[in-house]
């Protein structure tokens, strides 16, 4: 074998074994992987695909993160991201993020698993340690008082004139 073939695959080896080491001891098959270099021209944000910027030797994985985040969608994130940093990948949580029970939602051919964390002050140590896997789903609901907070404001200010119409006007009949 001649010497620059011999060096490539060499080469070749040191740059593919460490991915190759990872799907063979993680739950990821080589098509949920994405190679920061792939990514690496391509626009950070199409349309409800985001990839997390680029991290060397960390190959990136598909997790869909929806509700009350600043960007919902599908982000491709670097192995080895926990809960927290993939929510603050996802922008961080909207202002009426319910965020008592944040749903992760982890699947494999044969069930669903759901476990859920409390990040109203921050997250626990679990919500940090938490690592991703692949295809994983973070859900965070919406809540629905503090998304109708001017509805419910301009109601109470509307039932507040309407009595006080009708004060005024008993006290006038009263005189």
């Amino acid at each position: 074998m001649n010497r620059s073939l011999t060096s490539f695959l060499l080469i070749l080896n040191f740059c593919i074994a460490p991915i190759v080491s990872f799907a063979q001891t993680s739950n990821v098959s080589f098509q949920d992987l994405v190679l920061p270099s792939e990514v690496e021209g391509m626009s950070k944000s199409t349309g409800n695909v985001y990839y997390s910027p680029v991290v060397r030797d960390r190959a990136l994985i598909p997790v869909h993160i929806w509700g009350a985040v600043q960007r919902p969608g599908l982000h491709f994130v670097p192995t080895g991201t926990s809960l927290i940093e993939a929510i603050s990948i996802a922008g961080g949580p909207a202002t009426n993020a319910r965020l008592r029970n944040v749903r992760l939602t982890r699947g494999d051919s044969d069930q669903l698993v759901n476990r859920f964390f409390n990040l109203t002050e921050g997250g626990g140590h679990e919500a940090y340690l938490y690592e991703l896997q692949a295809r994983d789903n973070i859900f965070i609901e919406r809540s629905l008082l503090v998304e109708n907070r001017n509805f419910y404001t301009s109601l109470v200010g509307v039932a507040a004139t309407i009595l006080s119409s009708v004060l005024v006007v008993r006290e006038i009949k009263r005189n």
